[in-house]
């Protein structure tokens, strides 16, 4: 009941913030910007359908019409405001729409990660096995999320490592494999883990065990 509570919610608040970008898109660029009114359409609908499976008319695969929901707002900010309107900074032509275009930003990233969580929560919470799984997807994931932080922003020991990939000669080179290599490994590992998890949250699990009533 929270998981639908929470989707149909967030849905509201993602379909409300594709509307003024709708309108934007009719005319105020100079002309009908079709690329953002499709994309953004598509996250207005996205969020009809969530409010929809937040209300339960849909029971039957929850947790992947929630995945699909976060799909099409993810891909709707990317081609649509992200790729169209942000990143070749044309919002320096229209400094007006600074403040809405960053509350529109933290909107759909939050809701993609909110979305993807609860769809998540719902699958996971099938069986007792997935936790485990989850748990050790996170044992090893944190620590390479957090190491490449440190590499990218030189804190602690990723300046010393951004030291040695900026070095020249072999040392370079193999620094660069061996953290490529490593990062590699752990992503893999994490990645499997999870999957396990949601393997064990579908019907019937990995063998068909282990699931709640």
């Amino acid at each position: 009941m929270l998981l639908r509570l929470g989707v149909l919610v967030v849905s509201v608040v993602v379909g409300v913030s594709a509307l003024p970008w709708i309108w934007y898109s009719l005319g105020y660029f100079g002309g009908f910007d079709w690329a953002l009114f499709g994309f953004e359409v598509l996250a207005l609908f996205g969020g009809i359908f969530g409010v929809l499976l937040g209300m339960g008319r849909f029971r039957a695969g929850w947790g992947i019409g929630v995945t699909a929901i976060a799909g099409s707002v993810l891909v709707g900010f990317v081609f649509g405001l992200y790729r169209g309107y942000i990143f070749p900074k044309r919002m320096d032509e229209f400094p007006d729409l600074a403040t809405i275009t960053n509350v529109t930003f933290a909107v759909r990233c939050g809701a993609v990660v909110l979305l993807g969580g609860m769809a998540s929560l719902a699958v996971f919470a099938r069986s007792s096995r997935a936790w485990g799984y989850v748990v050790w997807s996170a044992v090893v994931g944190v620590p390479m999320v957090v190491g490449a932080g440190l590499i990218y922003k030189g804190i602690g020991p990723g300046a010393w490592v951004q030291n040695l990939l900026g070095s020249s000669g072999p040392v370079a080179g193999v620094t660069l494999l061996s953290v490529g290599l490593i990062g590699i490994v752990m992503f893999s590992i994490s990645a499997h883990l999870l999957i396990r998890a949601y393997e064990c949250g579908r019907p019937g699990g990995v063998d068909g065990s282990d699931q709640k009533a």
